[in-house]
């Protein structure tokens, strides 16, 4: 017998009907405590053989029984930012697998190293069903940045699967870290939701790799203006996707892609993909941190695919390539002449000094590190600027 399985199956039971009672009891414990004691105030008062008031004897029995379970939720309230893995059903699980009360949201925790762990109030299903993918949201930016964290590591992202309530297995989980096919590392992810449809999560590593480096310099565009390197691993990870994907309703399929530097330049072209194949871009979010140009295009192509969010630190180096060093048009490949190095989707750019001049651009600030910690403060989207504003602030 599972006694663990067993035991999971009755806290999640108790879980999904603690999260409303958890309000009822702190709010009747305190109804409680000021009729309690000062109900003689307002008429309900009783006396005792002594003649001295000792209030209201049904609220005095009400607060005494309340008073356990009102401190334990308030007690789990004020430690819910501890480091934990959900385990469902409003019950969560430390690192060493001990169950812990965390009965007032459906969290999740993420790894972002060996020794940190990021939580959330929200799962992916959240913000599927409250953020359009056309519109920039600064919480799922933060969750997604996280995962782009996480994805450096096999078991620092099986955790993080495993706290968001993907099902463990082949058919649920595919992930590619000795890269013997193509070198490419990523995660793949997939679940059904309660509306019928189906989550399908892609998380590609950025470069680690010497051999990594050698397809990121493959910038020669191929037959589409797409950049080589990128384009044949993303060849690679789109074919992935779909395996993962199965026999899955295409249309009733939503996909989240994400990644950072390397990992983003795949995520972009698979998604533009992906939209190409008519699939609906509010069934597509996708968001590419640090991620450098992908292919030759114009800026009314780039921007049409407003389901793809490419945010950059404006000092970043990596997230202006080619467009930085190469400034002449596709005609020099026969393609069209109005066409140059950019990104499909959406690109924006944040400052961290309020836009002071950059002069040029390096390589100190790319690391994911960084980006985790600027957009874990979740900025307002009002403070990014676009391709044309922010190329303005660099040299």
């Amino acid at each position: 017998m599972n006694i663990t399985g067993i035991a999971k199956a009755i806290f999640s039971l108790i879980g999904g009907i603690l999260g409303p009672l958890t309000t009822v009891i702190v709010l009747l414990f305190i109804i409680s405590l000021l009729l309690g004691r000062g109900s003689r105030f307002v008429g309900f008062a009783t006396k005792s053989s002594h003649g001295r008031h000792t209030g209201t004897g049904c609220f005095g029995f009400l607060k005494k029984l309340l008073l356990l379970p009102a401190v334990i939720i308030i007690a789990a309230f004020l430690l819910r930012g501890t480091f934990l893995k959900d385990a469902g059903g409003g019950f969560a699980t430390d690192r060493n697998g001990s169950i812990v009360l965390n009965a007032l949201d459906n969290s999740i925790s993420i790894p972002i190293d060996a020794n940190t762990v990021e939580n959330f109030d929200h799962n992916l299903e959240y913000y599927i069903d409250h953020a359009d993918s056309y519109e920039y949201n600064s919480e799922l930016s933060h969750l997604l940045i996280s995962l782009g964290n996480a994805v450096g590591d096999a078991e620092w992202f099986s955790d993080a699967a495993e706290s968001m309530g993907f099902p463990p297995g082949k058919e649920y989980r595919r992930v590619n870290y000795d890269m013997s096919k193509m070198p490419v590392a990523y995660c793949i992810c997939k679940k059904p939701l309660p509306d019928g449809k189906t989550l399908l999560l892609g998380v590609i590593r950025g470069t680690f790799t010497d051999e990594e480096k050698l397809s990121n310099a493959d910038i020669e565009p191929d037959n589409s203006g797409r950049h080589r390197g990128f384009s044949e691993n993303a060849d690679h990870f789109y074919d992935a996707l779909f395996d993962c994907l199965g026999d899955a309703d295409l249309n009733k399929t939503v996909f989240v892609l994400t990644g950072h530097s390397r990992g983003a330049a795949i995520a972009n072209i698979v998604a533009s993909e992906l939209f190409d194949q008519r699939i609906s871009g509010h069934n597509i979010y996708c968001y590419c941190f640090a991620c450098p140009d992908t292919a030759f295009l114009t800026p009314e192509t780039a921007g049409s695919y407003k389901c793809i969010f490419n945010i950059g630190n404006i000092k970043d180096l990596v997230s202006w390539i080619p467009w930085y060093y190469v400034k002449y048009s596709g005609a020099k490949y026969g393609l069209s002449p109005d066409r140059y190095w950019d990104k499909y989707g959406q690109s924006y750019w944040f400052s961290t000094d309020n836009w002071s001049s950059v002069d040029y651009p390096g390589f100190d600030v790319h690391d994911q590190k960084i980006y985790f910690e600027i957009l874990r403060k979740e900025p307002k989207f009002k403070k990014f600027k676009n391709k044309k504003e922010a190329s303005t602030y660099i040299k």
